[in-house]
């Protein structure tokens, strides 16, 4: 800055100020200390904040609990559009959900899946050129149209043997996202099944963990290098009728988190986290919601045990149905899982649904949420 130059004699001329006393001096820069270690603490802040992914269905208590909590969630994923086996896209949007989504500035990126998870409209969609440009161009103009912040693709069932076509539609989708400043998140199947077998030294409960089927489609690495992020589907654990047990006891959630990060960098991954119940009796199996469950419990006498080693609520009741089990997830073990999350440096969570939570969770256990949109 240029100075005129009877003023710069007038500062030459003037007398110097009095030097600040010490004690005045020391004062001023605690607070100039302060100022920068709150600023820095803010900005350390920010950054831990972990990115709460959240699942969507269309029903009452899915907006009620997203409404009521949305301060804490920084992504919703509702589940609106399916591809049927001719390619057509087939969709479910909410319009309300969508404005005020936008109004109250919660980022959205809605669920592209294979219509039931049938293995042959994933093939079709894969294979067949014609079919995959309709799919891709179709969802493109979807989400831009509605202002979206992209889209997760959900395709499960797929075949082992259609991985590299998987991958490369994986990147096609990136490629034209990410061209119209849209993310592109991918959601995976538990890379290991259900039940160990003892004598391994590699995993510190003594465990091996066979590959588990559903995962040979899917390759983690490509898929992490193409897309945003990667939603871990790290539940589902044990659902058939004749293996009643955890839906996602810590263990088997360590050792699937453990063997995706040699393939998923730590800030890609999200770690996938069940809110529902399941109820096995008989030769049946039926899920619900935390309160749905509690409801049930209140009427029996039966105490609830808590696995430590498994992180896991459970009961075990008699009706006319015969013998339940009936596991579950409630604040306690989904504050162990967000414990998982951070321990490892994951980016956050992905959680399969809004309105099946326990609602202590939003206080005892959901940290605060990174925010996606200013």
């Amino acid at each position: 800055m240029h100075i005129p130059s009877g003023i710069e004699c007038s500062l030459i001329a003037a007398d110097p100020a009095p030097p600040m006393p010490a004690k005045r001096r020391s004062l001023a820069l605690r607070r100039v200390g302060l100022l920068l270690g709150m600023l820095l603490l803010a900005r350390s802040s920010s950054a831990r904040d972990l990115l709460a992914h959240f699942y969507y269905l269309n029903d009452p208590s899915s907006l009620r609990s997203f409404q009521t909590h949305y301060r804490q969630v920084s992504l919703v994923s509702p589940a609106w559009f399916v591809v049927d086996q001719s390619g057509r896209l087939q969709s479910t949007l909410d319009p309300t959900v969508i404005a005020w989504a936008q109004a109250h500035r919660v980022a959205l990126m809605p669920l592209l899946a294979n219509e039931n998870f049938q293995p042959e409209i994933a093939h079709a969609v894969l294979t067949d050129p014609q079919i995959q440009s309709d799919v891709v161009g179709r969802i493109l103009k979807a989400c831009t149209l509605q202002r979206f912040y992209g889209i997760e693709l959900d395709f499960e069932g797929v075949p082992a043997a259609d991985r590299p076509a998987y991958t490369q539609f994986v990147r096609r989708l990136a490629a034209q996202f990410h061209g119209n400043h849209l993310k592109l998140g991918v959601a995976v199947p538990a890379p290991l099944a259900s039940k160990p077998s003892r004598g391994s030294t590699a995993d510190p409960n003594g465990k091996v963990w066979p590959l588990s089927e559903q995962s040979g489609a899917f390759d983690y690495r490509a898929l992490a290098e193409a897309a945003d992020f990667v939603s871990l589907m790290a539940y589902d654990q044990h659902i058939q009728p004749a293996d009643p047990g955890p839906l996602a006891g810590l263990p088997w959630v360590d050792a699937c988190t453990r063997k995706v990060l040699g393939r998923v960098p730590a800030d890609k991954l999200l770690l996938g986290m069940p809110l529902y119940y399941r109820d096995w009796f008989g030769k049946s199996v039926r899920e619900g919601g935390y309160l749905e469950a509690v409801s049930l419990l209140s009427k029996l006498r039966a105490p609830i045990e808590y696995d430590r080693t498994e992180g896991a609520p459970s009961v075990k009741f008699q009706d006319g149905n015969g013998s339940h089990t009936l596991c579950f997830e409630n604040a306690r073990s989904l504050r162990e899982k967000v414990q998982l999350v951070k321990r490892y440096r994951l980016l956050g969570f992905s959680a399969w649904r809004l309105g099946y939570e326990d609602p202590a969770a939003w206080k005892k256990s959901f940290p605060r949420a990174r925010r996606l949109l200013p």
